[in-house]
This record gives C-alpha cells, structure tokens and sequence, in this order.
C-alpha cells in the first residue's frame, strides 16, 4: 500500500475531495450562508478556484498522466475533474433547490485550464532553471 506520506499529492486531493464534498452537501441541503448569495460573482468565483484547486491536486497526485483518444493526448488532471464537474452541473437540475447553469460550468473548465497551464509553466520554468537555462518567462534577449 502507497504511504501517503511519500505522495503529498494524495493528502492534498483527499483533502480538496472532502472540501467539494461538504461544500456540495451544504449546498443541496440548503445550508450554505444565505448571504453568499448577495455578494456580486462569488459563486462564479468559488466554480472558478475549486476545480482549479481540485485540477492541480489530481495532477499533483496522479502527475502529468494522460488520456491518448486519437491523434490527442488529453490529460486526466483535468478530465477527472471535468467529468465531475459536468455529471455534477446535471444532477443539479435533478434537485429542487438547485439548477443548472452552463456558466458554472465554464467557470469550472477555465479554472481547470488556467491552473492546469500554469503548473505546467512553472515545472517547465523550474526544470529551465535546474538545467541553467533561461526560464521560459525569460525567454531570449
């Protein structure tokens, strides 16, 4: 059996799995601060940084693991939680106290996106400067 010890990345998406599942629970259950609500975006906001944050713990636990259908190569950092995320959006019309909207779901994807490219970046820049190359953000001068 793995130690979770030696893999960080399992602690850290453990964690992150049981921040969206109570989040979700409060949600459905119709306990979530009802001021929440009035705050201008922050639901948008919350899609936009949790499926970020649960992108870069899939990808810290399961590394840079990819998905070959065709000719692409898609990666299960961001598919995992893509899927979750769709199936999640759907079961909400399921619900009488939720609805769905796609805009969740787009926010989801882009937070997954943008953290999945910027963890990239930053291991291709951290790799360039173990090497001594320039950075990928110093690029050439």
């Amino acid at each position: 059996m793995m130690n979770a010890m030696k893999r960080p990345g399992v602690l850290w998406l453990t964690a992150t799995i049981i921040l969206i599942v109570v989040v979700t629970s409060l949600a459905y259950l119709r306990l979530l601060p009802t001021f929440l609500g009035e705050i201008p975006y922050l639901d948008k906001v919350l899609h936009f940084s949790i499926f970020g944050m649960l992108t870069l713990s899939v990808l810290a636990a399961l590394g840079d693991r990819r998905l070959r259908v065709g000719g692409l190569s898609l990666p299960l950092a961001v598919l995992v939680p893509l899927a979750y995320a769709t199936i999640e959006e759907a079961l909400q019309g399921l619900s009488p106290y939720r609805h769905r909207d796609v805009w969740d779901l787009m926010c989801d994807a882009a937070g997954m996106l943008l953290a999945w490219l910027l963890a990239h970046r930053w291991a291709a820049a951290r790799h360039a400067h173990r090497r001594g190359a320039p950075s990928v953000s110093e690029g050439t001068r």
